[in-house]
C-alpha cells in the first residue's frame, strides 16, 4: 500500500502560506486541499470560503460538496485526492493530527513545514492586511507592539506543540521561499520524499490569501470585483498571463515611520526571546 502523507503548514497568519500552497500544487505527487478547516472544524470562522479550481463557494465545490460529515473527513481527502502528500495549510496542527487520526485503514505519517517571517516583514503584513481589514473581534488594527507580540507567542506557540507532538518538521524562511524558490522546492520534496517533478493538478485547494487565489482561480470576476479594492491594487493587481509569479514583499522598508520605529522598539525590547526565536527558524538577520 502507497504511503500517504499528510504535510501542515503552519506559521503565523500573512507568512506566505498560500503562496508556499500553489507552489507546492505544482508537484505530481502532492494534493493540496487549502484552509481545509473551514470544512472539518465547526468552530472555524467561515468567511466565504472558495474553491480555487471551481471558483465558487465551498459548498457548491463539485468535489467537496460530496464529502458526508459523517464520514472522517481526511478519509474523504485521500479518496479522492490523488497525490502521496495531502497539504493542508489551516495552520491548526491540533486539529488536523486529530481529524488525520479520525479514521481510514491506510498507513499513516504526519511532517510539518513551519513557514516564518522575520518581526520587520511580518510587521509589515499585519500592518497593511489590517488596515484593509481588521482582525476578528477587533474594534482596532494591531499595534506595532501587538504585532511584535504575536509574532513571537505564534511562533514559540509552534515550535512547542511540534516539538511535543514529536512531528517532524522543516522550516522554511519566507525570504527563501521567494528569493530561492527552486532550491527551497527541492528542500521541501526531499524533506517530503516526493519526485521533484513539477506540473499541473487537479486539487480543489480552499481558502487562504485571496490575492494569490484570484491569480490561481479559474473565476476571474469573483476576485476582481470584491478583492480589487483596497486589497489586490499595489500587489497582486494584475493577472499574469503565465500565471503566478513569485516575489518577494519589502513593502517592511516603506512603513510610516513612527509605526516603524515602534515595531523595532517592540523588537529590540524582546531581543532575548526574538533572537534565539529568528535563529532557530533560520532566519540570519533581522
Amino acid at each position: 500500500m502507497t504511503q500517504r502523507t499528510l504535510c501542515m503548514i503552519v506559521g503565523s497568519a500573512y507568512s506566505g502560506s498560500t503562496l508556499l500552497t500553489a507552489l507546492l500544487d505544482r508537484n505530481r505527487d502532492v494534493s493540496t486541499i487549502g484552509e481545509a478547516a473551514s470544512l472539518y472544524d465547526p468552530q472555524s470562522v467561515k468567511r466565504g470560503t472558495h474553491c480555487w479550481r471551481c471558483g465558487c463557494a465551498v459548498e457548491n465545490c463539485n468535489r467537496w460538496q460530496q464529502w458526508d460529515r459523517e464520514q472522517p473527513f481526511y478519509s474523504f481527502a485521500l479518496a479522492t485526492n490523488p497525490g502521496r502528500v495531502i497539504v493542508d495549510s489551516s495552520k491548526d496542527p491540533a486539529k488536523m493530527i486529530e481529524q488525520w487520526h479520525g479514521g481510514g485503514a491506510y498507513p499513516k505519517t504526519i511532517k510539518a513545514i513551519h513557514l516564518s517571517k522575520t518581526p520587520a516583514e511580518q510587521v509589515a503584513s499585519y500592518y497593511r492586511h489590517q488596515r484593509w481589514k481588521t482582525p476578528i473581534g477587533q474594534s482596532e488594527p494591531w499595534t506595532a507592539e501587538e504585532c511584535v507580540d504575536h509574532w513571537v507567542l505564534t511562533n514559540y506557540w509552534y515550535v512547542g506543540y511540534l516539538r511535543q507532538s514529536k512531528v517532524p518538521t522543516l522550516r522554511v524562511t519566507y525570504a527563501d521561499l521567494t528569493q530561492r524558490t527552486d532550491e527551497t522546492l527541492q528542500r521541501i520534496a526531499g524533506f517530503l520524499e516526493i519526485d521533484s517533478e513539477w506540473g499541473d493538478t487537479d486539487s480543489h485547494t480552499l481558502g487562504g490569501n485571496p490575492a494569490v487565489a484570484y491569480i490561481e482561480s479559474t473565476d476571474e470576476k469573483k476576485y476582481s470585483d470584491e478583492w480589487r479594492v483596497g486589497y489586490l491594487d499595489g500587489k497582486y493587481a494584475d493577472k499574469p498571463d503565465d500565471g503566478l509569479q513569485v516575489r518577494y514583499d519589502d513593502s517592511w522598508k516603506e512603513l510610516p515611520e513612527e509605526f516603524a520605529a515602534a515595531a523595532t522598539a517592540a523588537t529590540d525590547e524582546r531581543a532575548e526571546e526574538v533572537l534565539p526565536l529568528m535563529q532557530l527558524l533560520g532566519h540570519n538577520s533581522g
